[in-house]
């Protein structure tokens, strides 16, 4: 099946994909490799979002000025609504016994699909199979 986002608009995946500029495309299999929970949008908002978090991923004091702040609310509902919304479509993709292992926390938590696929292209080391394949 397409992908969600070349399915809404497929003009603009045509030109992206025509384009000069280096593309990567990040699977599904990738992407759910990864699972934000509610405990990570409370660690999040501990360590860069509250006036007394100790900010000690950045060697800085946190004062909810990091963009992620902003993002608290939709990312609790997310984590919400997601699980039954569109992981359970995304588990079956990826059984037990497939080569991609998906994240246990799945079940409850979202994918951060577009965090994730900025991490692949630089990272890739962080996840289990992963491939590059050219499209042209």
């Amino acid at each position: 099946k397409m992908c969600l986002n070349f399915a809404s608009d497929r003009a603009s995946a045509r030109a992206v994909l025509a384009s000069s500029v280096p593309t990567m495309l990040v699977p599904i299999q990738t992407c759910a490799q990864v699972a934000f929970t509610s405990d990570d949008v409370g660690t999040l908002e501990a360590r860069c979002c509250s006036a007394s978090g100790d900010g000690e991923d950045s060697g800085e004091e946190a004062n909810g000025e990091a963009a992620a702040c902003a993002l608290l609310k939709k990312a609790r509902l997310q984590t919400r609504v997601m699980p039954w919304l569109v992981n359970v479509r995304v588990a079956p993709r990826l059984p037990d016994d497939s080569r991609w292992r998906r994240s246990s926390r799945l079940q409850r938590g979202f994918i951060p699909w577009d965090v994730v696929a900025l991490l692949a292209a630089f990272k890739p080391w962080h996840f289990g199979a992963w491939e590059a394949h050219k499209v042209e």
